[in-house]
């Protein structure tokens, strides 16, 4: 069954980004080997923790207003999702995407919508009603369908800072609450 989402992730392999960023700084990732590569992503995360302050594990609508918005629109994002699920097999691999170690789930696929605080032109040309609805949030940085066909299990694993907020808004789950769970810092 395949269990997609809308997410928001804390980071992506720099040399997928569209137009912008630095290309020195993309060569220099994508020649490093991989275990120095999560070396220095483990690095960076260990003082980004040091220096974020504590932040609610939940918030909700009292915080966001928007994401009444974005509920509201379920059913219209799911009606523009319904034909990429058909793409899943092309669809880039999110530990392809994350290449950090820690994503290494086969049937776990990824869509950009946002990519570091800008459209993707094509696919906002693609899914305008669901594009349309991810204008309303405020600072938005990245925005992507998260696609997981189950029965998969995704590994603990945190984002790179506390400075990003990540929200999930789910599609398609499992009609048994017991088939589908999402833990987030201890708490299912």
């Amino acid at each position: 069954r395949t269990l997609p989402s809308m997410a928001t992730p804390g980071a992506v392999r720099p040399d997928s980004a569209p137009a912008g960023g630095s290309p020195r700084w993309r060569r220099v990732l994508r020649a490093a080997p991989d275990k120095a590569r999560r070396g220095y992503v483990r690095a960076v995360e260990a003082v980004l923790r040091r220096h974020t302050t504590d932040a609610p594990v939940f918030m909700g609508h009292r915080e966001f207003p928007w994401l009444a918005d974005l509920e509201a629109g379920a059913d219209a994002i799911r009606a523009e999702l319904g034909p990429l699920l058909g793409e899943f097999p092309s669809l880039p691999r999110v530990a392809d995407i994350e290449r950090t170690g820690d994503y290494e789930v086969e049937g776990w696929r990824a869509f950009f919508l946002r990519f570091a605080g800008r459209s993707v032109p094509a696919h906002a040309q693609r899914f305008p009603r669901t594009c349309a609805l991810l204008e309303r949030v405020p600072g938005l940085y990245f925005a992507l369908f998260s696609i997981l066909v189950g029965p998969s299990h995704i590994p603990e694993h945190r984002g790179y800072t506390k400075c990003l907020l990540r929200g999930h808004l789910p599609l398609h789950v499992p009609r048994r609450p017991e088939d589908c769970r999402f833990r987030v810092a201890g708490e299912t």
